[in-house]
């Protein structure tokens, strides 16, 4: 993560970058469209924030998972099959721990996020590797890094940021700002 400039590091990224509009400079506040879970049809995000907030989302670097509000985490948990239902609804509440070798990894689906960009709507994947965590309190444990957040509203934290190399410019777009994307090199 880069916070202004970054696009001369040509050797930390590949491709080009993708970039979300920053539509408040309050918190890097953005306009989350829709989620999409796989391959299953987009769920639509309400784009109206929560009362008073510029948005519906933010990206927080800050936040060390995907926080998202209630109703939305429900239609985004039952896209999910039903045995992993059952270890998001056993880990999410109270961020208990699940049996590594319950998991699967290989079997879960990315998270595909689509926030308002500045050329078009922008698609940010998580991958399963990014959301779960594995041995990270106790080796052959996993936690999911998703939580259950304010109703209407979207935190992208860590897990996002996690598969990207990303630069943070609060001089873009006249001082409002603007968060790029580029797939970081591995």
């Amino acid at each position: 993560m880069i916070v202004g400039g970054g696009v001369e590091s040509t050797d930390l990224y590949t491709g080009s970058f993708q970039t979300v509009k920053v539509v408040s400079d309050d918190w890097y506040s953005t306009n989350m469209k829709a989620i999409i879970v796989g391959s299953s049809d987009p769920i639509e995000a309400r784009m109206q924030g929560p009362k008073g907030a510029p948005s519906n989302s933010i990206v927080d670097s800050g936040t060390n998972s995907l926080d998202i509000g209630s109703q939305l985490l429900t239609a985004i948990i039952s896209k999910f099959s039903p045995a992993q239902q059952a270890l998001l609804n056993k880990a999410i509440p109270n961020g208990d721990l699940v049996s590594a070798a319950d998991l699967q990894l290989a079997d879960w689906p990315n998270l595909t996020f689509v926030p308002e960009g500045d050329a078009g709507d922008v698609s940010l994947i998580v991958a399963p590797s990014d959301y779960w965590q594995v041995d990270t309190q106790q080796v052959g444990a996993a936690a999911v890094a998703i939580t259950a957040g304010d109703p209407g509203f979207v935190i992208l934290g860590l897990p996002l940021m996690n598969g990207y190399f990303t630069i943070f410019d609060g001089e873009a777009d006249g001082g409002r700002g603007a968060i790029r994307f580029a797939n970081k090199k591995v």
